[in-house]
Parts: structure tokens; C-alpha cells; sequence
């Protein structure tokens, strides 16, 4: 749902509602005192320091070799059939052999897994519920170390304090920040990142250039099962051509559908106060003050309201994505000039 914390587009972290973010440029001066002031020289992603990297590159280099050798070690290795399919008997292994070592393995661990991977409750996993929870948790754990006011979401200041530079930054938030809300969640990374390589596919199968993609011209180049499988994946109109629109309309229902669905824990197509908690690492703590508590539940409550359309105290999947998935299929453009 927009507006959710980890793995979920435009989250935050637990704070204060409302409160107003400081001015990215007092915080990358008082940043750079406190590093000169630690003896460390100049400041990565500060004037006169280093040339810094480019965050698309390095996100995708680190996400591209992590799901790549996952796959390898993980998926394909205890696929035992190597049908494509993982069953939760091949998974089992797989986290016998991750978790045994520590203590035995329970069942109920072995149906957590499954939970998590099985993103749409079918009973097996396939490569691409495998893979997008790998790019999840990686792009997760990338988005966390940068992340340094641990909201669970990077802001362009803390993307420079982290050695990108300034140029690559920009452009970065530009095509990342779906909801304009100046921060990027991982699953708005992973969302976009999925989508480039899919066009990617699309230029080099689209040979006329003319923004559409035939039977013909995805036959030359893919088996005739190939062809009607996807086909019947991207072609919802049935007028024998897809363009690249049509795709990111399937794709990004699905990869937000993956994403209400690995938060839903019973399955019941509805988000409620707890399932939304856990999304945005906000469980009740046995620890927190009475005040706190109550901060925590005013919080999720608001974001349970912004998108509770029938007021059942719940969001459902077409409460909490319908904006953000048309938004997504808008910033694709149709310009044959631009294919």
C-alpha cells in the first residue's frame, strides 16, 4: 500500500505525525562538521571530496549479482527436478540446510518460508516469486545502509552523505520517487528497476520500431510456446499486439500484487491493523511507554484512514494500490519517437 514502510512504496518510520523534515542542506552542513570534526577530511558527496558513484548503477550491480548467485546457490540447486517449480518439500532442504546447523527445524519454520516465498499461496514458489523477494530483500538491506535516520527510506542528502554524486542523485530521485514524497522506499526502486529490464526485452523484440510487438516479431526470435504464453500474459485486449504500456500495466499489478500479498499474512485479501504494523516495522513493543503506544497507534491509524475508502478498518488490495499502479502505467510512455 502507498504510504507503507519496508517493501512497501512510501513508508515511514516510526516518529512524530507531521512533523516537518529539516532542510536537506542545513543537515548535509551540520553532517560535514561532525565528520571534519571526527578527524575523516571531506565528506563523501560533498564539494571537493572524491568523485562519488552513481546510485543506479550501484544498486543494480549489487541487486543484479545477489538474485544471480541466490538463484544459483539457493533456487536452482535445490530444485531438484529442475522443473522451475520449488515445492515445499525441495524448500525444506533448503532450510534445513540455511537453519539446521543452529537447531532443528520446525515445521512451522518450513511454513514460514513457504509464507514468504509463495507470494501468491499456490503451494510452490517459481523463479519469479524467488527472485522478486531476493531483489526486495537486497534493495532492503541497500536502502538501510544509507538510510542514516533509520526511516526506512533514503532521502537525496543521505544518498551524497553516502558518496554518490550529486548529478547521478538527481536523476536517480527523478525516476525513482513515484509519490513525490522527496524519500525512495525500496519498493519503489524494486517496482521501476523490474520495469527497465522488461523494456529493455521490449526495444530489442519491437524490430519495426513502431511501439508494438507482433506474433510475428516475437516469433522470430522466441518458440511458438513462448509466443502464446506471453501472449496471453500482456495481450488483455486481444488485438494481437502489445505495446509497452500494455506490459507495465500487468507488470506492475503483478509485482504490487507480490507485495500486498507477502503482507497479508492470512491470506484474506484485506490488510488489517497488525498485518499493516508488521509491514512498516511497527509491532507493538513490550518495551515502549504508554505514550509511544499511543504515537504508534495514531500513526497507522492515519495511513489505515487515507486509503479505507468503505470504512471497514481495513485496506484492501484496490484501496491501497489502484493509485499507485495507475501512476506507474502514466510514466510509461507511448511516443514512437521515444522507441
Amino acid at each position: 500500500m502507498p504510504g507503507m514502510g519496508a517493501g512497501m512504496p512510501g513508508g515511514q518510520g516510526m516518529g512524530q505525525p507531521g512533523a516537518g523534515m529539516p532542510d536537506p542542506q542545513a543537515m548535509m552542513q551540520q553532517m560535514q562538521q561532525m565528520w571534519q570534526a571526527a578527524g575523516m577530511g571531506q565528506m563523501p558527496g560533498m564539494p571537493g571530496a572524491a568523485a562519488g558513484t552513481d546510485p543506479q548503477k550501484v544498486f543494480k550491480s549489487e541487486v543484479d549479482a545477489h538474485t544471480s548467485s541466490l538463484t544459483h546457490t539457493h533456487f536452482d540447486k535445490y530444485d531438484k527436478d529442475a522443473d522451475r517449480i520449488m515445492t515445499k518439500e525441495e524448500l525444506s532442504k533448503l532450510v534445513h540446510a540455511q537453519e539446521g546447523p543452529d537447531g532443528p527445524v520446525t515445521a512451522s519454520r518450513i511454513d514460514q518460508w513457504m509464507s514468504y516465498y509463495d507470494l501468491n499461496n499456490d503451494g510452490v514458489v517459481d523463479p519469479q516469486e524467488w527472485a522478486y523477494r531476493v531483489r526486495e530483500d537486497r534493495l532492503q538491506q541497500l536502502v538501510a545502509n544509507t538510510d542514516s535516520d533509520s526511516d526506512g527510506q533514503m532521502t537525496a542528502a543521505e544518498m551524497l552523505a553516502a558518496g554518490h554524486d550529486q548529478v547521478s542523485v538527481k536523476t536517480f530521485m527523478e525516476q525513482h520517487d513515484i509519490n513525490g514524497d522527496g524519500k525512495l522506499s525500496a519498493s519503489e526502486i524494486l517496482t521501476l528497476h523490474t520495469h527497465t529490464e522488461a523494456e529493455s526485452s521490449f526495444r530489442e523484440h519491437d524490430t519495426n520500431k513502431d511501439g508494438f510487438i507482433t506474433k510475428e516479431e516475437l516469433g522470430a526470435l522466441q518458440s511458438n510456446e513462448t509466443v502464446a504464453s506471453w501472449f496471453a500474459r500482456y495481450d488483455t485486449d486481444h488485438d494481437g499486439k502489445v505495446s509497452l504500456r500494455d506490459m507495465a500495466k500487468v507488470d506492475y499489478e503483478a509485482d504490487t500484487r507480490a507485495s500486498f500479498d507477502a503482507h497479508d499474512a492470512d491470506h484474506d485479501g484485506m490488510l488489517d491493523f497488525e498485518e499493516i504494523a508488521a509491514s512498516m516495522n511497527m509491532t507493538k513493543s513490550a518495551d515502549a511507554t504508554p505514550e509511544q503506544e499511543a504515537t504508534r497507534q495514531e500513526f497507522i491509524n492515519s495511513h489505515i484512514k487515507r486509503f479505507d475508502t468503505d470504512g471497514d478498518g481495513k485496506v484492501s488490495y484496490a484501496e491501497g494500490w489502484g493509485a499507485f499502479n495507475k501512476r506507474m502505467v502514466e510514466l510509461v510512455t507511448m511516443d514512437k519517437a521515444e522507441l
